[in-house]
């Protein structure tokens, strides 16, 4: 990974107890990626990045793949290297509605409330994601906090923020309003997130 391009996620794969090829069990859903690369606000350009990532990105998985999610984390990163903060992050939650609101997945918010959305989301969690957790902590009428439980710093500050942008997404897929997600803490195993909503 060159350092100087892409700086976030060349620190991320150095954290890593096996650089790229750690927690190989830990997938992500193939449309995820397709997300990524069909919705990105400029070109996704391969040059400087390991040969497995510019691959993901020259052939993309078909959306019923599973790939490692190390693989996808790391290539999210070396795009939030390339795209101001503001953009990347509005990007970030236009992407999560667009692919929420795809055939593919829009029966698993159709006629569903945000209590609902956070009552299966642990569920919701397992059909995008292998190897890794969500786990229900508190919830109420207008408030959820969830834990999300993960191997050996396979996700960082940054990864975690794009999922609270993600979570935020989702929210308002499923009617919420005035929504707001809040990474609350984290460490290398764990995060703990809590979202309100009217």
């Amino acid at each position: 990974m060159d350092e100087r391009t892409f700086p976030i996620a060349a620190a991320y794969v150095a954290r890593l107890p096996a650089g790229l090829a750690s927690h190989p069990d830990c997938q992500v859903k193939g449309s995820v990626l397709r997300g990524l690369l069909d919705s990105t606000p400029i070109a996704f350009e391969t040059p400087g990045l390991p040969g497995e990532l510019a691959d993901l990105v020259r052939t993309p998985p078909l959306p019923s793949d599973w790939i490692p999610e190390v693989h996808f984390n790391a290539l999210m990163l070396a795009h939030e290297d390339r795209i101001p903060h503001d953009i990347f992050r509005e990007w970030v939650y236009s992407r999560n509605r667009k692919l929420l609101s795809s055939n593919l997945y829009r029966m698993l918010f159709f006629l569903i409330t945000p209590q609902r959305l956070f009552m299966g989301m642990a569920n919701r969690w397992k059909a995008f994601r292998r190897g890794t957790e969500l786990v229900m902590r508190d919830h109420g009428k207008n408030h959820a906090n969830v834990e999300v439980r993960y191997p050996l710093r396979l996700y960082e500050l940054h990864a975690l923020t794009n999922l609270t942008v993600a979570v935020t997404a989702a929210l308002d897929a499923a009617g919420g309003q005035d929504t707001s997600v809040r990474l609350l803490s984290h460490d290398d195993r764990t995060a703990q997130i809590a979202a309100t909503w009217r």
